[in-house]
């Protein structure tokens, strides 16, 4: 049904996962959202749904969890930890004698 194609699409299943759940082959799945394109735009439409859901679920997170905030910060926003690194070194003698 178009509700189940929707459910698994909400579930980010794959179209082999979706043939696998419904019990038909990949092949047979295929044709069926060739041949019926309502059916395409349920399980898409789910898919867009879950991943809704899902950030959703991650602002909800970030509020009460510092790692979320900036896994969120450098996945959306371009945040990035700072590391300064002194690449003014030519030689691996010069390397050797700055550490001495």
């Amino acid at each position: 049904s178009l509700r189940m194609l929707g459910e698994l699409g909400e579930l980010q299943c794959t179209q082999a996962e979706a043939a696998a759940v419904l019990g038909v082959s990949r092949f047979a799945l295929d044709r069926f959202f060739r041949a019926y394109p309502e059916a395409v735009e349920a399980f898409d439409g789910g898919a867009d749904r879950g991943r809704a859901s899902l950030r959703r679920t991650q602002w909800v997170q970030a509020q009460k969890s510092p790692a979320m905030a900036i896994w969120l910060g450098k996945q959306w926003l371009g945040q990035r930890d700072k590391h300064d690194v002194d690449v003014s070194l030519t030689s691996h003698e010069e390397a050797l004698r700055a550490l001495a």
